[in-house]
């Protein structure tokens, strides 16, 4: 009978004890899986973090490329524009110069138009919007220009009226001067603002 009271007393005393020690161990190894399971998410989301960051700075370098094209394009349109307006035609050469010049316009209207429709995605609405009403003046420039052009049936009296600077010559040419100073100056400054900004350099 001792003997049996002091094998209750002891097993008594030893559940409080393995409790205990199965409560620690479990703790320990449930501590032991929280940490691994931390570190490995903490790497996930670095992982993910350089991924985005990689894709950002790619999607940035894309989008400074399309500002300097764009700005580039805008600038070659100003250019034909200001060279068929404001820059005699060459003496001898009228007809071969004036034939270069609208061929050169030409092809300036649509690279332009289309490259900004392809890539608006790069740009803010606002930068968007501003391009939209450039392109809507450019249209109505390039449509002006096309009706003084074909109000004289030969070549030779549209060099005439050009080089003597006829009314509606002049009229054309000191509107479009006046757009280019105003609206196409700040397009260009907007877009230099935007790709300095993608630089840090502002």
């Amino acid at each position: 009978m001792d003997e049996l009271l002091k094998y209750l007393g002891l097993f008594a005393l030893a559940t409080p004890v393995a409790y205990g020690l199965i409560k620690y161990f479990s703790k320990s190894i449930f501590e032991t899986y929280l940490t691994k399971s931390i570190e490995t998410h903490k790497s996930n989301l670095e992982r993910i973090n350089i991924s985005h960051e990689i894709q950002y700075a790619s999607l940035h370098k894309e989008r400074a490329i399309v500002i300097r094209e764009l700005y580039d394009k805008l600038f070659n349109y100003k250019m034909a524009v200001i060279h068929f307006f404001n820059v005699e035609l060459a003496a001898g050469h009228e007809e071969a110069d004036l034939k270069s010049r609208i061929t050169s316009w030409s092809n300036i209207v649509p690279d332009f138009s289309s490259y900004f429709h392809r890539n608006r995605l790069y740009l803010s609405k606002d930068l968007c919007s501003i391009i939209d009403n450039l392109n809507n003046e450019l249209d109505k420039i390039n449509k002006d220009t096309q009706s003084f052009l074909q109000s004289f049936k030969l070549v030779d009296k549209q060099i005439q009226a050009i080089k003597s600077k006829d009314k509606g010559f002049t009229d054309l040419r000191d509107n479009v001067n006046g757009f280019l100073e105003k609206d196409i100056e700040k397009i260009t400054n907007d877009l230099e603002k935007e790709f300095r900004k993608i630089l840090g350099v502002e």
